[in-house]
Parts: structure tokens; sequence; C-alpha cells
């Protein structure tokens, strides 16, 4: 298999890669420093789905959420919906969030990362139906990739998705588009800094997307020349950033010799872990 690429295959990948991809990695995004996990995210989502959430602007991030999903069953009882994470099944399961009112109740599964465990679906739908309410129920399947659950058949799939009583979203397209809606909101009065925050958020949901969509490009050619290409230039990162040091250590040293008047010595200007660029003149110890 060759593994040699014209410049203007190369081009070609790159031109092909979706629009919106890199973007919002122009901006600062503290939530890399801690990378929330599936049962941070659920509780961050959670809290800001509550009407009585730390956030302080009582209904208006769920009813943003309940606009993403078109689901209008609450009513006005969103105003006093209760909000529970990790809620408890009688089959000894944990939902990820509910959302419930007297009129409706409303089940989230969130799986931004791993695969559905052995029936977990089957026995939320099981339990929702159990504690549905006067406008019934119905359980939202969040899949990073947006692929099905494995415990329901294709067919009752399409039933309950006809019936408005399950359906599946991609995790970080609805995430990401609800957090747009969320900031769109006239937050007159930013109680601490929430407004900061949603931006955070959201370019963090932003990135994961474009991950995906990234991955989508990679893998929706069956010829996989994109795939040989993606994993060419991947193989090359490591000499492209050690150009790029050895390149920004030269500058360095230019510069420094210059102001200086003095040559400046420079040792390590490639990279290893743990090590810097160290730069040298005669009466310097270290």
């Amino acid at each position: 298999m060759s593994t040699s690429f014209s410049e203007g295959e190369l081009e070609a990948f790159f031109v092909g890669v979706p629009e919106s991809v890199g973007h919002v990695r122009e901006r600062f995004r503290p939530f890399e420093y801690f990378r929330p996990g599936e049962v941070a995210l659920s509780r961050i989502i959670a809290d800001l789905l509550n009407p009585e959430g730390s956030h302080g602007y009582a209904d208006r991030f769920l009813v943003s959420f309940l606009g993403c999903i078109s689901e209008t069953r609450f009513g006005d009882t969103a105003k006093t919906a209760t909000v529970t994470p990790n809620y408890p099944t009688e089959d000894g399961r944990l939902i990820d969030i509910t959302v419930s009112s007297d009129q409706f109740i409303l089940g989230i599964e969130n799986k931004p990362w791993a695969r559905e465990g052995h029936e977990q679906v089957t026995d939320y739908l099981r339990e929702l139906q159990r504690k549905r309410t006067a406008n019934g129920y119905r359980l939202l399947y969040l899949s990073g990739d947006g692929s099905s659950p494995s415990s329901l058949q294709p067919q009752e799939i399409k039933t309950l998705t006809r019936e408005n009583r399950f359906q599946v979203f991609r995790y970080w397209k609805v995430v990401s588009s609800w957090l747009d809606c969320c900031q769109r909101e006239r937050l007159d009065d930013d109680k601490g800094g929430i407004r900061a925050f949603l931006g955070f958020f959201h370019r963090y949901a932003s990135a994961q997307e474009e991950a995906q969509m990234l991955t989508e490009h990679i893998l929706g050619d069956r010829t996989w020349k994109r795939l040989r290409i993606a994993l060419a230039v991947a193989n090359s990162a490591d000499e492209v950033r050690d150009r790029i040091i050895r390149a920004f250590a030269a500058d360095i040293k230019q510069a420094l010799s210059t102001a200086l008047a003095e040559k400046v010595e420079i040792e390590n200007p490639g990279y290893e872990r743990y090590t810097g660029i160290y730069l040298g003149r005669p009466e310097w110890s270290y």
C-alpha cells in the first residue's frame, strides 16, 4: 500500500475538513484543565437544568433545553420541575438525570464516551413508564457518536421514537446547541459569572463535537485514502513539533545575542518530556 501523497491530495484532505473544525480551539478553554468525566458532566448539566440550581436563573436554562429537544409537554410546570441526578430505579440502577413535574417526566442518559450497559435503556424505559405522569414520559439517550443502544431493536427504536417516548441524540451536538441557546439568553444580572462559565462549557462541548466531525470525515472515505493521510499527518507530528521548537530556539538565540551584543548558547533545542530550552552566558552557573 502506498503511503506517499501528492501535494494536491494533501490539500484536498484539509480542504474537505468541515469548515467549523478548529475554530473553538482559538480561545482559552479552562474545561481542558480538569477534563470532566461522565459523572461530572451529568452533575453540571443537572444543576443548569434545575430551576433551583446554583445558577440563580430559575427555569430559563431548562426551558432552553426543552426547546432544543422539541419537548413541550411540561407546559408551565417547568418552573416547578424537580431535577434529580443519579435517579435510583426500582431495579437498582441509576438514571443519569431525571426532570419531573406533575405533568411529565423526562429521563436523560449521558453516554459521551461509554457504550450502554447491559439492558440499561430497557430498564430505564420500564422505570419511566412506572413513574409516568399526566403527559407521559420520554427518555433521551445522548450518545457520543449518535449510535443507538444495543438493548433495543431497530424497530423498537422507530416505534418508541414515533410515539415520542424515546430519542437518540448526538451528545456533544445537542449539548453544544443548548449551551449556545443559554448564552443567547438575556442574563442582565450575571450572577456569579455564569455567562463566562457557559462560554467555557460551550467551547469545550463544541471542541468535542469537532473531534467527532473530524473522525467522521476521515472514516467517511471508504477508499481509506483519508485515513492513510490522517495517519501520515499524525506520524509527522513529532517532527513538525521539533522543527517549530528548533526554529523558536534559534529566534531566541538571535534576538538575545543581538540585544546583549555577545553570543548566547542554547542547549536542548528539541523536545523531551520534563526538559526545556536552556540559555547560557559565561557568568551564568546554570
